[in-house]
């Protein structure tokens, strides 16, 4: 197989960057456009980016390797790491999600997640000042607008709200507070929920059935839609990932992914969100006979 560096230079994880944060950096992004991008992405590109390289660190299947693709980053303190950095974690995290079905999700849960994890929190072990989701560092250093900064920071926050430890739920509930409170500032608009609910948290935020109604739902409708309409809306999905690690420790529609057998509880669960983000009988079968037989089915492999 290719080296790390021949399968990922830096012009790929500019290009996957690219391909999710397409927008001209200096004009304020129009956040219909963000909101329909799924209409006009183009997955056939996607999939020619990123899935030789997923391909490839499967074949390798080993979490250490998080730490060398860390390596592959420029220096912190070069103008291109953020970009790149979030190109990485696009790679890990999204990239397993729009490509992988059936069986093929298990390496999304139990493989590409910790992948993401392990380079995400070797990003935020950096001083402050060189972490690559700061707003100072798109806005002020990089020459983006405050919108693209957030938009940046949700994909930088996916891999903890992915994630299925209460710690990193944590953290993500903290960095999306963060965007939150300078959205109100910047705007002078006040998040719907927190001005419904005054100082008790929001039904999505204390709800484990919350996030699949949302998720159902999408966004809201119209061309006009604002930055914080918008982010708002995405703080809220974020928001509703907590209270099902909260209620159940894990994800349960994930069970069937990676092999787990579901509680009682995680079944009731799973019949009122009417299965959502379930894999199918047939994938679950596969996926549970491989755990069994300690195996794995080379990703891709029908």
């Amino acid at each position: 197989m290719a080296s790390l560096s021949t399968l990922l230079p830096p012009s790929k994880l500019h290009a996957i960057f690219q391909a999710r944060i397409p927008w001209p950096p200096s004009t304020p992004l129009n956040f219909a456009h963000v909101r329909d991008f799924s209409s006009y992405f183009d997955a056939d590109a996607f999939r020619a980016l990123c899935f030789p390289v997923l391909k490839g660190l499967s074949e390798i299947h080993r979490f250490e390797v998080a730490d060398e693709l860390f390596t592959l980053l420029p220096a912190a303190e070069s103008g291109e790491f953020p970009e790149q950095a979030l190109g990485m974690l696009l790679l890990l995290d999204q990239g397993p999600r729009q490509l992988f079905s059936g069986h093929d999700e298990r390496w999304t849960y139990s493989y590409f997640d910790g992948l993401a994890l392990r380079v995400l929190h070797r990003l935020r072990s950096l001083p402050e000042t060189l972490q690559p989701d700061r707003q100072t560092r798109w806005v002020d250093e990089m020459g983006y607008t405050f919108s693209h900064w957030t938009v940046a920071r949700f994909w930088f926050t996916a891999p903890l709200t992915h994630s299925e430890s209460a710690a990193d739920q944590d953290r993500q509930r903290r960095l999306c507070d963060e965007v939150r409170q300078a959205v109100e500032t910047t705007t002078g608009t006040r998040d719907a929920y927190r001005a419904d609910h005054g100082t008790e948290l929001p039904p999505p935020a204390t709800d484990p059935t919350a996030f699949s109604r949302l998720a159902r739902t999408g966004p809201p409708p119209g061309e006009d839609i604002t930055m914080a309409e918008f982010v708002f809306w995405f703080l809220t999905i974020f928001d509703a990932h907590t209270p099902i690690i909260r209620a159940f420790g894990r994800f349960p529609s994930r069970n069937g992914a990676v092999g787990r057998a579901p509680t009682e509880a995680e079944s009731s669960f799973l019949e009122r969100t009417d299965g959502f983000g379930i894999v199918s009988e047939e994938a679950r079968r596969r996926v549970s006979a491989d755990v069994k037989a300690g195996r794995w089915t080379p990703l891709g492999e029908r």
